[in-house]
């Protein structure tokens, strides 16, 4: 399938576009019941070309939760009567009875995964069932801790293997939310919580388990650091932290801890995913959606907006992320008909860039630059018209990832026109 969230085809009609060396991405889907192995073989075939063959190998299917205690773990600790905790469940491939990647739904299934607690005395799930749609690999059911004690949370569905995590419900503790998903360079809030509130002023303590991939930060625009020190008032029971990502692989942990609170710090994963810059319309405003490379009409509607989005491990842009805090990030916007319609590019003042001028390194005509400010999500791009144009002839603006962040698949061009 040429979509993830289409049903596929037993074959498919590609075009390599003029002066490029390959197809656009597709999706191959195994229809097969779960269990079923061995290979199938398929055929690429073109005018002029040598038929070529490739060898996909069939697996079983699995499920496998992501829970505060981390990817894939056994157990995890939460507080009476404290947050609710994201159960995330991942369908994905089983090989040699171990769950060992995340894979989507094919496109037009889904999977029903039903939720138990063992003891709902100690626990209860927000829902019975919760659902994986087509082209995703993962859906979310949310813990609540009643009482002290122990259950197990299983998850199940016909033709899955299932999967299961031990929620140890404990006392008055540190508490982390946790479960966060982060893109590279990117960050999420989370919230430190004492329970029961302290009664006298009390410092704790956030310290990140491997400050390459993970740094912390009490303000959203302040620079991450291995550990941080927070200040609780008497009677104070949560404050706001900042989790960036350095990573876009991998997960990695922060604790938590404070005198007079159990010695064993709270400790949470946060997982790490690609990041990159998408441009968006004002009327579609911070949702990634409807169609990339839209028109805009400069006479009627100049501006539009560069974001920082959190991608899938498959490039495609999933929701927006405000950038870490720490440094402002600067982000260069191509313009192919520079004569029709004008983007920023400062030369002089504060945020004077040395490659708006010509003759200067890295000068390139039609090129403009944007900056987004640490700790935020966005700005706004001005277009100002400088001739007429058409649909015929747009003008269009066009974003390459900087270093380290990820080229998205898709919403990364702007056709600007006036009618």
């Amino acid at each position: 399938s040429t979509s993830p969230s289409t049903a596929g085809s037993s074959s498919l009609t590609l075009t390599i576009p003029k002066n490029q060396s390959r197809t656009p991405d597709f999706y191959v889907q195994a229809t097969a019941a779960s269990g079923t192995t061995g290979t199938v073989t398929n055929s690429v075939t073109a005018a002029g070309f040598a038929t070529t063959t490739g060898t996909i190998t069939l697996a079983p299917t699995g499920l496998r939760i992501n829970s505060p205690g981390g990817v894939g773990a056994t157990s995890f600790s939460s507080s009476a009567n404290g947050p609710l905790a994201n159960i995330i469940v991942e369908t994905g491939r089983i090989s040699g009875g171990v769950f060992a990647e995340a894979q989507s739904v094919s496109g037009g299934n889904s999977v029903t995964v039903t939720m138990t607690s063992s003891n709902t005395a100690v626990g209860t799930l927000s829902s019975p069932t919760i659902t994986v749609a087509n082209g995703n690999s993962s859906a979310t059911a949310l813990f609540s801790s009643n009482a002290t004690g122990s259950t197990t949370i299983t998850a199940s569905a016909a033709n899955y293997t299932s999967a299961a995590v031990t929620a140890n419900v404990t006392g008055n503790k540190i508490i982390l939310s946790g479960g966060l998903t982060i893109g590279k360079f990117l960050q999420q809030s989370d919230t430190v919580i004492m329970n029961p509130a302290p009664q006298v002023a009390t410092q704790v303590t956030i310290t990140s388990s491997d400050a390459s991939m993970l740094k912390l930060s009490a303000t959203a625009n302040g620079a991450g650091a291995a550990s941080i020190s927070l200040s609780f008032a008497a009677g104070q029971a949560s404050a706001a932290i900042y989790v960036q990502a350095l990573s876009d692989t991998g997960s990695a942990r922060y604790t938590a801890s404070a005198p007079g609170y159990p010695t064993t710090p709270a400790m949470f994963s946060s997982v790490f995913q690609p990041s990159g810059i998408v441009i968006l319309t004002s009327s579609q405003g911070s949702a990634i959606s409807g169609a990339a490379g839209t028109t805009i009409n400069a006479a009627s509607n100049p501006n539009v907006i560069v974001y920082t989005a959190i991608l899938t491990v498959e490039g495609v842009p999933s929701d927006i992320q405000p950038l870490a805090g720490g440094s402002a990030l600067q982000v260069a916007i191509q313009n192919n008909h520079p004569e029709k319609a004008a983007i920023p590019c400062p030369t002089t003042g504060a945020g004077a860039i040395l490659a708006c001028t010509p003759g200067n390194v890295g000068y390139i005509a039609g090129q403009g630059f944007i900056s987004i400010a640490a700790g935020t999500s966005n700005t706004i791009l001005p277009v100002t018209l400088l001739a007429p144009t058409d649909p015929s002839t747009p003008a269009v603006l066009s974003i390459t990832a900087p270093g380290g962040y990820t080229n998205p698949a898709g919403f990364t061009t702007m056709r600007v026109t006036v009618q």
